[in-house]
């Protein structure tokens, strides 16, 4: 719907109620669409929105696209892999997406590129495919410009063929594909392999076929001081379909070795020494002990904690400053950033059990739902391979970000507190939430307090040490096995009892592991300025999750998930929070 002019830019508003001001003129222009620099006129941040170039009924692949993106963006796994949907709309009859804006594709990126920064964006690539493959899900049109590359590095997917539709490229397609089979992981993986072999021999996939192409590959990347083996991993997925149906170890193996880019040395140093300079602060800051307040009334204090007679116990959190997301080379949608967070808070020690949901709400979700997969499967939440999750002790898991702020608000009415979230049911049937910020009650943690948490309220990295040796992950115990276990031991193949690993600088359990936990932010884009107190943007499809489960693999304090807030899983729980005043 077109809501007005603004500038040279016409204003459209999307499904979800937030405007977007389009510029007059296409950044990119595709076969099916057009694809806008735009800004999101409610908080002015630059997005993508791309346009069908056809009306409906022409112009409706554009909304499979969307279904189909965002239903695996919500995945816990495939999510980190592919550009997520923020919103949809129709403009003059044509649908359109809201996305994203990332810099580039990678047939733009490649431009003036050395090899091994190529390599690093490699390594990336290769590994949101297997992101992908691992979530159940197959792209079926891997090609340079279906890969969007960010700052640093980090890569997302873009554009997928559709269930149904015959979408695939020449020269980049699996020879099976342009026989007329559909798209399969080891038809990707060919695609991957492809798209690499131009990356990195500057030349198209079809020349792998000529005498001596992965010899030449080979020397070109030992010239470089880059791992030849890549050649060796990328010539095999594309002459032999046995091997490209296997799976991807091999060429990330060969990857493995590559070492990273650092294009601009400048900025590495200066990061070195910012990173010094905040190692030095978290020490003196560290060094000083903050004024723990009394517990809330109705708590009793226990060696550091507070503990109510129903068994929750919370840890207290004091303000702080940090610099939140990854600090890794290619942060992902973690993206580094300054924050200040003013007021100190409560947290619960461990994940509400299954025994608490219960006391406010007898439905008991893990014994009676199930949970869909995609593609058609769903499971019981009560159990995975054989291993019961079910226990009054566990975590809850298999309630959505809706369920879970309605229970809150009837915790704060039995403790006697004012609500802290108001819930409104709009004419579309979409449920809006608000907070108040003033009430007393129990609530979800935002994003950044979360992240603070977990880091055990230090400035720096939680150590050298495994995430395993704490959390409850995707181990050696696994109870399947995809090939993308963690080696390590944390005694539990599925979801364990809370409390049964070791805890963090706070006192805080499982905040990495056992199940991912709803916090309050919608999922958007981290600010790239120092935030003070942020709570997330104000509209969007997804809910944030934050930590890790008893089926994910270790990540680190910053490992961020998308899910819609409607929506259940059994990897995915919450904790109480509330303000301390």
């Amino acid at each position: 719907m077109t809501v007005g002019e603004a500038g040279r830019g016409t204003v459209v508003r999307g499904d979800s109620g937030a405007s977007y001001e389009i510029p007059a003129e296409a950044a990119f222009v595709g076969g099916e669409a057009l694809v806008y620099r735009a800004r999101c006129v409610d908080d002015g941040r630059p997005v993508a929105v791309k346009v069908a170039q056809l009306p409906l009924p022409a112009g409706a692949g554009l909304q499979e696209q969307a279904r189909w993106l965002q239903r695996w963006s919500a995945h816990p796994v495939a999510g980190p892999a592919l550009v997520p949907v923020w919103d949809q709309g129709t403009w003059e009859d044509r649908p359109f997406l809201v996305m994203d804006w990332l810099p580039a594709t990678l047939d733009r990126w490649v431009e003036g590129r050395n090899l091994a920064e190529r390599l690093s964006v490699a390594a990336a690539l290769l590994r949101a495919v297997e992101r992908l493959h691992e979530a159940g899900a197959v792209h079926g049109d891997i090609k340079p410009g279906n890969v969007a590359v960010g700052e640093e590095g980090a890569v997302l997917l873009l554009d997928p063929a559709v269930p149904g539709q015959d979408t695939l490229t020449p020269g980049f397609a699996a020879p099976e594909r342009l026989a007329g089979r559909r798209a399969e992981a080891a038809a990707d993986r060919y695609a991957l392999a492809a798209t690499l072999w131009w990356l990195l021999a500057d030349e198209p996939p079809a020349r792998v076929r000529r005498p001596g192409a992965g010899q030449a590959l080979a020397r070109r990347l030992s010239a470089a001081g880059l791992p030849a083996g890549v050649a060796e991993a990328l010539d095999a997925l594309l002459r032999a379909p046995a091997w490209r149906r296997r799976s991807l170890v091999p060429l990330r193996q060969a990857l493995a070795g590559a070492p990273v880019a650092r294009s601009r040395p400048a900025r590495v140093l200066m990061a070195g020494v910012v990173l010094v300079a905040m190692v030095l602060v978290g020490l003196v800051l560290g060094s000083r002990s903050p004024a723990v307040p009394p517990c809330p009334a109705g708590f009793t204090a226990d060696q550091g904690a507070c503990v109510h007679p129903d068994g929750r116990r919370l840890r207290y959190v004091a303000p702080g400053r940090f610099r939140a997301g990854d600090p890794g080379p290619r942060p992902g949608d973690a993206v580094p950033h300054p924050v200040r967070l003013t007021r100190g808070f409560w947290l619960g020690e461990v994940e509400v059990t299954q025994a608490l949901w219960a006391t406010l709400d007898p439905s008991d979700p893990v014994a009676t739902r199930r949970q869909v997969l995609g593609e058609g499967l769903d499971t019981v939440c009560a159990e995975w391979h054989g291993h019961d999750l079910r226990g009054p002790d566990r975590p809850v898991v298999c309630v959505s970000w809706l369920e879970v702020v309605a229970w809150l608000d009837a915790l704060s009415l039995r403790d006697g507190l004012r609500p802290v979230y108001r819930r409104e049911t709009a004419a579309d049937g979409q449920v809006r939430v608000t907070w108040d910020p003033d009430a007393d009650g129990w609530r979800l943690p935002t994003e950044a307090e979360w992240e603070w948490a977990a880091r055990g309220g230090r400035t720096a990295d939680l150590g050298p040490e495994p995430v395993c040796v704490r959390a409850n992950t995707r181990d050696l115990r696994a109870p399947e096995h995809w090939g993308s276990e963690a080696p390590c031991d944390d005694g539990h193949a599925v979801l364990a009892p809370v409390g049964r690993l070791a805890p963090n600088g706070l006192g805080l359990v499982d905040m990495q592991g056992n199940a991912l936990e709803w916090v309050w932010d919608v999922y958007g884009d981290h600010a790239r300025r120092a935030l003070r107190d942020p709570t997330g943007p104000l509209v969007g499809p997804w809910r944030v999750m934050r930590g890790g489960s008893w089926n994910h693999v270790p990540r680190g304090p910053w490992a961020r998930y998308a899910q819609a807030p409607d929506e259940h899983s059994f990897v995915v729980g919450f904790r109480v929070a509330r303000t301390a005043r």
